[in-house]
């Protein structure tokens, strides 16, 4: 709780929190090569749980921070749209 409490006032974290551990787990029973395990990363919980709560708050102000004809990144808007837009304009311009 400390951590969420200090971070709104100082925008900085302990390094520690960002730390991963990487561990190999076998793919088989007896594994003889590195191709055999299979990576998996550790992050640290708080720090998680930290980018959650940020990532929480930007989605409320990012509609606000990003222009109407940029769709990445906005609920209810897709990348897409623009390709739709483009073709239809191409269309109506060889008419």
């Amino acid at each position: 709780m400390q951590v969420f409490e200090k971070f709104p006032s100082s925008a900085h974290f302990e390094v520690v929190l960002n730390e991963t551990h990487i561990v190999f787990v076998p793919k088989k029973s007896f594994p003889q090569s590195i191709c055999e395990y299979r990576p998996i990363s550790l992050c640290n919980s708080t720090y998680k749980l930290l980018s959650k709560v940020l990532s929480n708050l930007l989605k409320s102000i990012l509609n606000s921070l990003i222009l109407p004809f940029q769709n990445v990144f906005v609920v209810g808007r897709q990348i897409t749209d623009n390709i739709i837009l483009a073709h239809e304009i191409m269309h109506s311009m060889n008419k």
